[in-house]
């Protein structure tokens, strides 16, 4: 006794119950009221006849779409108008979020400043100090003013 395996590519769809169902759903009447016709097993070996029917669902649900579409279009246009418009204001709203770039341009600018500050007070304590030289202490100078006040610099660049 061999038991019949059948396998998942040869397995049929029943296209013409979901035909009937979108039928009746833009009709306003229920898919069961609506003559069905033949109905195929989903099991059956006529699958050319299946392929054929849902063709046919997909061109008349398109023009039945379309019909729809045609009917309801005095509030479906500024529907989608509205949904445009909401779209376009959430977008740009929402962008500075999307700006990591801006956190980074603060944090330069407050960084930029309290450099400035340390080079200008070296160079007044040291005016005839080679650049390279104080290059040196000017960053010596940050390394040892970030770390103490690393969160007064977090503080001012989250409110640029």
């Amino acid at each position: 006794m061999e038991e019949e395996k059948k396998p998942a590519d040869d397995e049929l769809i029943d296209f013409s119950k979901i035909k009937n169902k979108v039928k009746g759903l833009f009709k306003g009447q229920d898919a069961s009221s609506h003559p069905a016709g033949p109905q195929k097993h989903p099991h059956q070996s006529s699958s050319s006849n299946q392929v054929k029917d849902s063709g046919e669902f997909i061109s008349a649900d398109f023009k039945q779409i379309k019909n729809e579409l045609k009917k309801n279009a005095k509030w479906l246009i500024p529907l989608l108008c509205i949904l445009i418009a909401m779209t376009a204001s959430i977008y740009l709203r929402t962008m500075p979020q999307r700006l990591p770039i801006a956190d980074d341009w603060a944090e330069n600018s407050v960084y930029n400043f309290y450099r400035s500050q340390l080079q200008s007070q070296i160079d007044s304590q040291y005016p005839h100090l080679p650049p390279q030289n104080k290059a040196a202490l000017v960053e010596k100078e940050w390394q040892k003013y970030l770390r103490v006040n690393r969160d007064t610099l977090k503080q001012q660049t989250g409110m640029l």
